[in-house]
């Protein structure tokens, strides 16, 4: 006897929906969207199914994961491009002048670099630093290593 399965077409349809739009499986639990279904279902209960692989759920859900990278990728540019916030208004006395909101842009490098670091882990040959290792030898001298790193 296993584990009762809360499994459906339509709940695993959904999630992997969000997941493809690079949803992380916490938010989608956590949010509203993920309490729509009775009973609720808890990330562990959606690895379930993977480890399982419940009506090949294990390649849907990795298929599902791969293009929500590229959705995280896309993201980098909305948060870099979204300046609505960087400035403040400062009044003292008549005066007000604008400067930097410093907490507002740390926090969008933050996620810029978060989101970096994320997908050069999860898809380092995508969108990981390109390393170009070369090996030389000759007489004068007879081993040499060149790395180079592509940060492009």
């Amino acid at each position: 006897m296993g584990r009762p399965s809360v499994y459906s077409k339509e709940k695993a349809d959904f999630i992997l929906g969000l997941l493809a739009d690079g949803k992380s499986l916490r938010f989608i639990c956590d949010t509203e969207q993920g309490q729509a279904f009775v009973p609720p279902l808890k990330p562990s209960t959606i690895r379930w199914w993977v480890v399982d692989d419940v009506d090949g759920f294990a390649a849907q859900y990795a298929r599902a994961r791969d293009i929500g990278l590229d959705a995280v990728a896309d993201e980098l540019f909305d948060i870099a491009d979204d300046g609505s916030n960087d400035l403040m208004t400062i009044e003292k006395g008549d005066t007000s002048y604008e400067m930097e909101n410093k907490e507002v842009t740390n926090r969008s490098k933050l996620r810029v670099e978060t989101r970096k670091w994320y997908l050069s882990k999860l898809a380092p040959k995508r969108y990981g630093d390109k390393l170009d290792v070369t090996h030389k030898g000759d007489e004068e001298c007879p081993v040499e290593f060149t790395v180079k790193i592509d940060n492009s």
